[in-house]
């Protein structure tokens, strides 16, 4: 069914000059896209500029089928990619916890060169739930009390310190 609905809508996208772009979940089971190096099988069977990948780089991370490293998946993702979800988390023993790009346990000192490559020809976007966790790297949890906004701007100031060295 998912093939017959993508090979019915991928030309009246691209008639219209639209894009889909699919996201590599973040949780979950059985997804088609669990990581960059799969999206980029999958993706390269239709082998349509319509047909593009959302990649979330901590998705590929917390959802723990990534195989290799960061860079390596990464590698796979970007000939697919419309858009790069740049989103941290720190692995604890208790769970995942977002925090500031760059402060995490993603691997993004090892990204920079391949963002750097690419960031005239493909978006980023900074990603920063900072209110949710993953508590035993299962399902989301929202706090009950939203970040203080000092804490938040401490982290927007961090991460966008962190990635504009890729943006030039």
């Amino acid at each position: 069914m998912f093939d017959a609905t993508l090979n019915r809508c991928l030309p009246e996208f691209a008639a219209r000059g639209l894009v889909l772009a699919l996201e590599n979940p973040g949780h979950g089971a059985m997804a088609l896209l669990p990581n960059g190096c799969a999206a980029a099988q999958l993706l390269g069977l239709y082998n349509s500029p319509t047909l593009r990948l959302n990649y979330d780089i901590a998705n590929a991370f917390t959802y723990g089928q990534r195989d290799g490293s960061a860079s390596e998946d990464l590698r796979f993702a970007l000939p697919f990619a419309a858009c790069i979800h740049l989103k941290d988390v720190i692995d604890t023993p208790t769970g995942w916890n977002f925090c500031a790009i760059g402060d995490g346990s993603i691997g993004y000192p090892d990204l920079m060169d391949l963002l750097r490559s690419r960031a005239l020809t493909v978006p980023m976007a900074m990603e920063l739930p900072l209110r949710l966790s993953r508590p035993g790297k299962q399902d989301l949890v929202r706090a009950a009390v939203p970040p203080l906004w000092d804490d938040i701007r401490a982290a927007l100031l961090r991460s966008k310190a962190f990635v504009s060295p890729a943006m030039t």
